[in-house]
């Protein structure tokens, strides 16, 4: 009973939640009830590439992340090459066991033991053809996850359905980055309005930047020109001011 009292727990959080990191947060909570310690999720194109804003680390140290990608462990990574393969959830010692690793993989694997020692993977397919890997893990690597495998994939099922809607709402506002002119009701251009919508749920600049795939002279020039526009003090005043005039809406 308890354990489907967190997923319901989990659900509560992640309809309040206001950002992707927020939901992120809602579900390791979620996780170590389950006895997992961190997560992460990517998304691969058909061909195998990975795609990087449906990527996410979770609370994974930032130079494990670096050093992730700068190796390219994502090509060798036997977990992520079997969760791009498998259509089924799998426990990581059980599906490890019945595959030859190579020794690269061998090497990978234990560099990277003492984060995430032990884990589960599910892989989900998406509408368009790609693949999305959720993987929750524990840096204990002889613990018994069996117990709690059924209730962690279905949390992960809850958790990627609701990931999914906040980065459905940042492609919205990529695809308004640069429109032409100027909305008819509303003098503020696309690329303002994506900004002051981001800009009001806490992002920070350099989080826009990365988000809208702009430079940080773009985030301040297009931030100045709404403050302008909005006859505000600062790009949060501007933001409010937009919400209050429903020249943007909140998530």
């Amino acid at each position: 009973m308890r354990h489907i009292q967190t997923i319901e727990n989990f659900q509560l959080w992640a309809e309040k939640a206001q950002s992707r990191q927020e939901l992120v947060n809602a579900f390791i909570a979620a996780l170590r009830e389950y006895g997992f310690e961190g997560m992460s999720i990517s998304t691969y194109t058909p061909s195998g590439l990975i795609v990087p804003e449906y990527t996410d680390f979770g609370n994974a140290p930032p130079g494990w992340i670096d050093q992730y990608f700068e190796n390219n462990y994502g090509e060798i990574d036997p977990v992520i090459v079997l969760g791009r393969a498998l259509k089924k959830s799998y426990l990581w010692d059980d599906a490890l066991r019945k595959i030859k690793l190579s020794d690269e993989q061998k090497a990978f694997l234990k560099e990277a033991k003492a984060i995430a020692g032990t884990g589960m993977t599910v892989p989900l397919r998406e509408k368009d053809g790609r693949r999305t890997v959720v993987n929750m893990y524990t840096s204990e690597a002889t613990k018994d996850l069996h117990p709690y495998a059924n209730h962690a994939h279905l949390l992960a099922i809850y958790f990627h359905s609701y990931y999914r809607k906040f980065v459905e709402i940042e492609e919205g506002l990529r695809s308004q980055v640069y429109s032409e002119g100027e909305d008819e009701h509303c003098f503020l251009n696309g690329t303002e309005k994506a900004i002051l919508h981001l800009t009001l749920h806490g992002k920070t600049s350099y989080e826009i930047s990365d988000i809208l795939n702009l430079n940080m002279n773009e985030v301040f020039h297009f931030s100045q020109s709404a403050i302008e526009k909005l006859n505000s003090m600062n790009i949060d005043q501007a933001s409010q001011r937009a919400y209050d005039l429903g020249f943007i809406l909140g998530l």
